[in-house]
């Protein structure tokens, strides 16, 4: 019960949380590794690399606001809201410097579309005004919010891997067809499910399209389950060593898969397959998308990184952005080259679409843009920032002090990195208004004062119930 109720409870914490957290964001660039060549030839450079920021014009022009529907893909790639970050790069070492530079320019909104990485417009990587080619590349956030020391490192030009996941590690796919003849049919309701031992044996499990699942503490063991309704053929991977026989499938009346709700049904095994790590990362692999084969397969690794085995003691993994193709999971980067030769400057701009979150409690709408400054901290040394906000809007709240009216929107100037990420947000009015009849505050306030208990005393009812029920069974 604990597991369940601590479940319930996470979820409905993220899905008060969930309209707050929807911040899409740009950043700057970030050095992600460099090298270096003198007079003898090239070698590799320990350390920090010399290439400094002499200056950055942070320019955000942002002449129109995102909507919360766009009706088709075109008219979403049409929005003109964009960030353009210019840096000046000075060398002061005497020997030639190429760095590899990342710029994190977000995920995907709520409100945007799933498409072709090469169908968007309007961003280019230039350096001394010539447009250069960069790579598009992509990885899942670390915690699902993007952390600098978490995330660059997921950003790896090979496959990453550990003692036991790699892309060449065994697994084996066996599957069985759900017998639909059988003469009591089944309830719309009803699951199949089969339980798990706790402990590792070598092996990791995942049962793909798996709808939930429940410890259960006589046997020690996890029941995993998924809905029959619309089902032919189910499948279970097994991460590690094959099975050394296969685990017996019982159906329940209800998601509930509990003891005494068992229905007649009945599977037919089909087989086994033996494929790999990286097989089952591309099982869904779509080359449209635009993602590469080693971003794809690394968003499932660093997936998998981050459940620290789901279930606690039981070695069961859930890969659910795997299953809805990392749509909106996956941190988008610019990664790129820049070289300069001992003593030399060069320009490097770069620019993306910029996304607001959009607050509707405010009359009129606050729109919120968050812009990460922390990456250019990488950096040996950063010198000068203007920031200028083309808009036509009234900027409401920044997190930056300074920031004066002009003719065309709002601009700051700092002598080095500030302290903290820069977010602001803009409205058509200088001071809206939160609304009386805010429904977010009612809403978290039933779904925790009401909704959260009644759901939890249900629970420890069920539970009250069963184990009478178990101990009234012993006792006659």
């Amino acid at each position: 019960m604990k597991k369940q109720a601590k479940a319930f409870v996470a979820a409905i914490t993220l899905f008060i949380m969930l309209p707050f957290m929807m911040t899409p964001a740009s950043a700057n660039s970030a050095q992600q590794k460099w090298r270096g060549s003198d007079a003898t030839g090239a070698i590799i450079v320990d350390g920090d690399s010399p290439i400094v920021v002499e200056h950055e014009n942070l320019t955000f022009d942002l002449s129109e606001f995102p909507i919360e529907y766009y009706p088709d893909e075109e008219s979403f790639l049409a929005y003109a809201g964009k960030v353009s970050a210019e840096y000046t790069f000075y060398n002061p070492s005497d020997m030639t410097v190429t760095a590899t530079l990342a710029f994190p320019f977000g995920t995907l909104p709520d409100y945007g579309y799933s498409y072709n990485e090469t169908a968007i417009t309007g961003r280019a990587v230039q350096i001394n005004g010539q447009v250069i080619d960069a790579n598009i590349r992509h990885t899942l956030m670390s915690g699902g919010q993007f952390n600098l020391a978490g995330d660059l490192p997921r950003l790896c030009d090979d496959y990453l891997r550990d003692d036991f996941f790699s892309p060449e590690t065994t697994v084996t796919l066996y599957t069985w067809r759900i017998n639909k003849n059988d003469p009591d049919g089944y309830p719309r309701a009803a699951n199949i499910a089969t339980d798990i031992e706790s402990g590792y044996d070598g092996r990791y499990y995942y049962f793909k399209g798996q709808s939930g699942g429940h410890s259960q503490k006589q046997s020690n063991s996890f029941r995993i389950c998924d809905w029959v309704d619309g089902k032919d053929v189910i499948e279970l991977y097994v991460i590690g060593e094959p099975l050394d026989s296969l685990p017996k499938w019982t159906f329940y009346r209800d998601g509930g898969v509990e003891n005494g709700e068992e229905i007649s049904g009945s599977v037919s095994f089909i087989g086994q397959e033996s494929i790999t790590m990286l097989d089952l990362a591309l099982s869904n692999y779509d080359e449209a998308k635009g993602i590469s084969k080693i971003d794809w397969y690394n968003a499932l690794y660093s997936e998998i990184k981050d459940q620290d085995i789901k279930y606690g003691d039981y070695p069961i993994l859930s890969f659910y952005g795997h299953e809805t193709q990392y749509n909106r999971g996956l941190m988008r980067w610019y990664q790129y080259e820049i070289t300069l030769g001992p003593g030399e400057r060069l320009v490097n701009k770069v620019t993306a679409p910029m996304y607001s979150s959009i607050d509707r409690s405010y009359t009129p709408p606050v729109y919120e843009y968050t812009y990460l400054l922390s990456p250019a901290s990488t950096w040996k040394e950063f010198g000068e920032l203007d920031i200028t906000i083309n808009t036509p809007y009234y900027l409401t709240e920044s997190s930056l002090d300074g920031f004066e009216k002009t003719e065309g929107g709002y601009a700051l100037s700092l002598d080095g990195l500030p302290d903290s990420e820069l977010i602001f947000t803009l409205s058509t009015e200088d001071a809206p208004n939160r609304d009386n009849n805010d429904s977010k505050g009612p809403l978290i306030l039933l779904i925790l004062f009401v909704l959260l208990p009644i759901a939890l005393v249900v629970e420890a009812v069920k539970q009250i119930v069963k184990a009478v029920k178990n101990l009234l069974e012993k006792i006659f």
